[in-house]
């Protein structure tokens, strides 16, 4: 599951940003930055309470991978020419 699909399955931005009182941006970075984890239980919590069983703690933690800090995208190495 991934983070769109927690959302949706929470009723979607508006609904999951007036749920946490935050805004419609925050709640649409969530799928570039993962939830924040000060979040984690509610969405736990609420996704429990509305029998939404896909909402595991594992699809709640997603992070995209990073290295250095900055967020890991593919890259194209261009190596000098052999002699």
């Amino acid at each position: 599951m991934t983070i769109s699909d927690i959302i949706n399955a929470l009723g979607g931005v508006p609904k999951v940003a007036a749920r946490f009182g935050i805004s419609r941006p925050a709640v649409y970075g969530w799928s570039k930055h993962g939830i924040p984890s000060r979040l984690w239980m509610d969405v736990l919590e609420i996704a429990r309470a509305e029998g939404l069983q896909d909402i595991t703690p594992a699809a709640v933690r997603w992070r995209p991978e990073r290295i250095s800090g900055v967020a890991a995208t593919p890259l194209a190495v261009v190596l000098p020419a052999a002699e």
